[in-house]
């Protein structure tokens, strides 16, 4: 408490005194506190003169004590709700909402830009093919249907699906054949009752054209900027030219579709309340994860753990370091344009035949509604962005400069909040929002991030280094704190790649300027992208 004299004026044992008695104090306030509710209940006086005494009160042991009001105050409006400030400690700590940005929008290049460079996490919104892998996953939801999404599916179901088909379809035309007879049979005009079973022909041949192209669907933007076409990357592999846009359409996962894609695969599962050191429990098959553990998948029989495979997440599977899996799945997604984000210097890290110049930081998470990943931020340097292909995600996300002063080192809890042990989390700047497919969530590097699955969720995450964020990934470099990433390997793969880039232009530029041509159609842009991420190169290498 504050003395007679201004606290500059203490000698440092009178300060250190007066803090060892203030605390002293509160302490012993908070335990009466504590004490009161034990022995009365949660009604706790805040009178500190009032005696437990009822006798010196004039009143007897099964009388209530009274105290009077004063004089011209009425008892009741003794106690006066206070409608301008809040006190309460949830009420101190603001979760900020997150920016969305259309990516074709005029200064959406610079907003990210901004944002990036000032530790501000931001969702882009109305970009197609970012997940373009996933396309033959899904399907169109049958808004009719009225099916319990725990029906049970698998290989032999579809199968059994197929021949139940294509019995129904025999059966359709063995009705048409049998109409026709009858028709004849009563002397009806023949060209008015072949209408009718071409008709009808038509219409069950209509029906099974859609079932067999229920994956072969194109999706319109629910805004009308320019459309995104684009038909190739930068492996040369072909892109399929209508992206996939997740935007306001309603998809669904086609679990025997993803089945027979990559069900083959061993996939990284975790407990939902895993071991933070040690979070990988297992390996399982991709099939046996799918029809044991999303929600609309097989029913686990009994005695063979049921009740336990709600429990698993498939979380972070790195599918590029799989060769049958990143043959699959690597090299489809239309990257963003060049001004939100620039060229992914990480695909030229690793020499693998499956996921050449593509990232091998690439990774799918699947699990149930509530499924969480705590608090926590990853090294390296590299910022990340966070798709949902089918699913909502809530992630509550916490400024890189703010984890180990406000958060006290990620002691401090966002669920319970405890300003009195924890006083600085008022001040930190934190992000709270729920994406949904369509929307690609972009945290800058070392930002601190917490995902929860509000719907059964499956999100595709990738790590991204461009000019932007070189310092910090050659910061990490040298204090060494992700030794996952060798990145003096990515630094001198991606210069090496770059110099053989450059240097295969300027002989073409040679032998033409030889024959007397001009050098118009070789400086693309490019090109000069290439040498302005080379002239910031060269003050790392």
């Amino acid at each position: 408490d504050n003395t007679w004299e201004p606290t500059a004026n203490l000698c440092d044992t009178a300060m250190e005194e007066a803090m060892r008695y203030t605390k002293a104090q509160k302490l012993r306030e908070k335990q009466r506190e504590e004490d009161e509710k034990k022995l009365f209940g949660n009604v706790v006086t805040n009178e500190k003169h009032v005696t437990a005494d009822a006798s010196l009160l004039g009143c007897g042991t099964n009388d209530v004590a009274k105290i009077p009001a004063k004089s011209g105050i009425d008892a009741k409006e003794a106690v006066v709700d206070d409608h301008l400030w809040k006190w309460n400690d949830s009420d101190h700590v603001i979760f900020r909402d997150v920016l969305r940005i259309h990516v074709n929008d005029t200064n959406a290049g610079q907003i990210v830009k901004d944002a990036r460079i000032n530790g501000t996490p931001v969702v882009l919104v109305g970009h197609k093919g970012w997940a373009n892998f996933a396309k033959r996953w899904l399907r169109k939801r049958d808004e009719n249907s009225n099916a319990d999404e725990n029906i049970p599916v698998s290989t032999a179901d579809t199968e059994d699906k197929k021949a139940g088909s294509m019995t129904d379809v025999a059966s359709e035309h063995s009705s048409m054949r049998q109409s026709v007879s009858q028709a004849s049979d009563r002397d009806c005009d023949l060209q008015e009752c072949t209408m009718a079973v071409n008709e009808e022909k038509n219409e069950i041949f209509h029906e099974e054209e859609e079932q067999q192209n229920e994956l072969n669907f194109t999706t319109t933007a629910p805004e009308p900027p320019a459309p995104q076409t684009s038909t190739s990357n930068t492996s040369g592999n072909d892109i399929t030219e209508e992206l996939l846009d997740l935007s306001g359409t309603g998809l669904e996962l086609n679990l025997e579709a993803m089945i027979q894609d990559i069900g083959d695969e061993d996939v990284p599962v975790i407990k939902r309340n895993y071991n933070e050191s040690k979070p990988i429990h297992g390996k399982l098959l991709a099939a046996k994860f799918l029809t044991t553990c999303w929600p609309n998948s097989l029913a686990v029989p009994e005695g063979e753990g049921q009740g336990k495979s709600a429990n698993l997440y498939l979380h972070q599977w790195q599918f590029p370091l799989s060769d049958t899996a990143g043959r699959k799945l690597c090299h489809q997604n239309n990257p963003l344009p060049k001004d939100i984000m620039g060229e992914d210097l990480l695909k030229y890290w690793i020499d693998l035949p499956q996921c050449k110049l593509d990232s091998p930081l690439q990774y799918i998470f699947m699990g149930r509604e509530d499924t969480l990943s705590k608090l926590h931020r990853d090294p390296g340097g590299l910022e990340i962005s966070i798709a949902p292909v089918v699913g909502q995600k809530e992630c509550v996300l916490v400024h890189r400069s703010d984890g180990s002063n406000c958060l006290y080192h990620l002691s401090a809890s966002l669920d319970e909040i405890d300003l009195h042990k924890h006083p600085m989390l008022s001040q930190a700047r934190i992000y709270r929002t729920v994406i949904e497919p369509g929307e690609i969530l972009l945290m800058p590097y070392g930002t601190y991030h917490q995902c929860r699955n509000v719907t059964p969720c499956l999100s595709y995450s990738r790590f991204h280094l461009d000019t932007l964020n070189l310092l910090p990934f050659v910061e990490s470099m040298v204090n060494g704190d992700a030794p996952e990433i060798d990145q003096e390997e990515v630094l001198w793969n991606l210069t090496s790649a770059l110099i053989i880039k450059i240097d295969s232009v300027f002989d073409e530029v040679q032998s033409r300027v030889k024959m007397g041509l001009g050098e118009e159609g070789l400086i693309t842009e490019d090109v000069i992208e290439t040498v302005n991420i080379l002239r910031t190169l060269r003050h790392f290498i």
